[in-house]
């Protein structure tokens, strides 16, 4: 059996994690732990009748295997619970397959246990494995599990002792600051406190929440209930897949205090190395100033500060600004998927107290809306999209933001050659789609990443479709023509070779100068994965039409023939560039000025020499 046989067997299906089993005559004790495994992280097939070596050795009682499989998932002695699946039969080659597809638990039924012959233990799923949860592991399970969220619970401390006098009056100054907020200013601090649900009023008087500490908690109170630091923040001087693994940060801020007083440390540790610094205005804490950055990094701190697993006292989150990006690394997975994330609408979050406090503050306009603000900010910078990565095996949460160009000039380059008209947006879905991983990106992270309405994406998507540069896979993935993917590959990979130099020999003749009119395929023309100096020069230049006596003395060239067929041909036959008359290309009155195409590709150009001076 092969790759493609297998996708046969899953046609149709939901494309998962797989666990295949051979179980020719009864289904191992091995299948029911891949069951757990799949209920405690992302769900996945389990597959009876092939080998792990992917050869179909069939079922010699499909009929039977399957009812006793339904059976032991239904047995209240094996999992504690029904557990619920979608089963499909195959045959191939006349022999029996059985394909269960589990269906990820929901978070509040999470561990599933399942008793075997090893014991009764929960499992999970981690790369193609099923592993017994260790207790750590089961703890952050439980945590996620519970009803009551660790923000909500209430502290034995003393509320007219715990806080911090100069956290509660930043805080109070930037709830009172707020324009949709109710006055509250004529309550004492502790009144304010429960207005908000911070403090609860118990038989006894009232006493702190979990949240309320955090928030605004004196540091010694908090030393006494974590164990780690809010946040850990490094800036380092070289790119993030830097090979000297001994050089080490040039600045690290180490936050063990509240998140008032985290917040405004790390936008000092910000400053410290930004290019354009702010200020905070004294009492509300509001930003004066600054990068147009900070933006995003502010709104993927307070994703940080508000989301975090507290009760996780083994790790803690981590900012690391490199040259090329700054990553922040969460301990807690959120609670849905990156595609779900991405989509308006509140969410259900680990923290709701502390994320509704800070709303309050003024640092969230709307719930669930984090995350699409950072897209936002990020797609105005015209820079690549936000990097996620929600680690449901791990617990875990990651955001990058990249500072590379989304419409590069080698993007618009690869745009360029492939004989289209895009509108502006249209461009930047192309260019999101192309930087995807497998050149697929989902209808919701495209809204995201290009700040657009529901409608005006599935536009942009039926253009793309219809023009041929991209296909939908489903009804909510897109993914870029597969004819397309070589010359984006050639492009986009940095595999250059098109800087031939004046007494080389080239590899395009003049009858390869005509414009393309139609689609181009790599079959008509080598494509252009990088620009010549005398290429970017002839763009530069060409905006009017010129001749080619002015080109030769504009570049300064000798070879009438050799900048023609070097590095005039592939700007004509690309169409970066096109003939005055060209019904007569060797007509004497002939002319050469730059297209529409090739004056996109000048404009990148010259914003990547400008963000490279400033």
């Amino acid at each position: 059996m092969n790759e493609n046989t297998l996708y046969e067997l899953l046609d149709g299906l939901e494309w998962k994690d797989i666990e295949l089993k051979e179980s020719r005559i009864k289904v191992p004790d091995s299948a029911y732990e891949s069951v757990s495994a799949f209920l405690n992280t992302e769900g996945g097939h389990i597959v009876l009748g092939v080998d792990d070596d992917r050869n179909i050795v069939g079922l010699l009682d499909a009929d039977k295997i399957q009812g006793d499989f339904i059976g032991e998932l239904h047995n209240p002695m094996r999992f504690g619970a029904a557990i619920e699946c979608n089963e499909y039969h195959r045959h191939h080659d006349g022999k029996d397959v059985l394909i269960f597809y589990i269906n990820e638990a929901q978070r509040r039924d999470k561990p599933v246990y399942v008793k075997t012959k090893k014991g009764r233990h929960a499992y999970f799923r981690k790369g193609g494995g099923d592993y017994v949860c260790n207790k750590i592991e089961l703890d952050r399970l439980i945590r996620d599990a519970a009803q009551e969220r660790l923000d909500s619970q209430l502290m034995d401390y003393d509320p007219s002792s715990c806080f911090d006098d100069s956290s509660t009056k930043w805080f109070r100054h930037r709830y009172e600051n707020q324009r949709d907020n109710p006055s509250l200013a004529h309550l004492d601090d502790i009144e304010f406190l429960a207005e908000l649900g911070l403090v609860a009023e118990t038989k006894d008087g009232y006493l702190p929440t979990f949240a309320s500490l955090m928030l605004i908690g004196k540091t010694s109170i908090l030393r006494q209930i974590m164990l780690r630091p809010i946040v850990d923040c490094f800036h380092y001087s070289f790119d993030f897949d830097h090979s000297d693994t001994e050089r080490r940060w040039i600045k690290r801020t180490n936050c063990e205090f509240n998140i008032a007083k985290t917040w405004q440390a790390v936008t000092d540790w910000y400053n410290s190395f930004s290019d354009n610094p702010f200020s905070l205005e004294e009492g509300t804490g509001q930003r004066k100033g600054g990068s147009p950055d900070f933006n995003s990094f502010r709104e993927a701190v307070i994703n940080l500060l508000s989301h975090q697993d507290f009760g996780d006292q083994q790790r803690w989150p981590t900012i690391e600004n490199f040259q090329d990006r700054t990553r922040f690394w969460n301990p807690g997975d959120a609670f849905a998927d990156v595609d779900k994330l991405l989509e308006p609408g509140a969410k259900e979050i680990r923290n709701p107290l502390i994320a509704r406090a800070l709303r309050n503050a003024g640092f969230s306009e709307q719930q669930g809306w984090g995350l699409r603000k950072v897209y936002s900010h990020w797609n105005a910078l015209g820079r690549v999209p936000p990097v996620i990565k929600n680690d449901r095996v791990g617990k875990a949460f990651e955001l990058q933001l990249l500072q590379k160009e989304l419409m590069s000039e080698e993007q618009v380059l690869f745009q360029a050659q492939i004989g289209i008209r895009l509108e502006p947006k249209e461009a930047e879905a192309l260019a999101n789609i192309c930087l995807a991983d497998d050149a697929r990106i989902t209808h919701s992270a495209l809204r995201a990443a290009l700040s657009l309405t529901g409608a005006e994406i599935r536009k942009i998507v039926n253009k793309l479709i219809v023009q041929g540069v991209a296909i939908a896979v489903n009804d909510h993935t897109l993914a870029l023509a597969e004819h397309l993917i070589p010359l984006k590959n050639q492009i986009l990979s940095g595999n250059h070779g098109n800087d031939v130099e004046e007494g080389e020999q080239g590899d395009l003749s003049t009858e390869q100068v005509e414009p393309n009119t139609t689609d181009l395929s790599t079959e008509q023309v080598e494509p252009l994965t990088e620009l010549t100096d005398k290429q970017r020069a002839l763009l530069s230049y060409c905006d009017v039409p010129r001749s080619m006596a002015e080109m030769l003395q504009h570049v300064g060239s000798g070879s009438r023939g050799f900048l023609k067929d070097n590095h005039l041909a592939p700007l004509l036959g690309h169409g970066l560039m096109a003939m005055t008359i060209p019904d007569k290309p060797t007509s004497s009155k002939q002319k050469y000025v730059v297209t529409e195409q090739g004056l996109a590709l000048k404009e990148a150009m010259q914003q990547k020499s400008d963000q490279a001076g400033e």
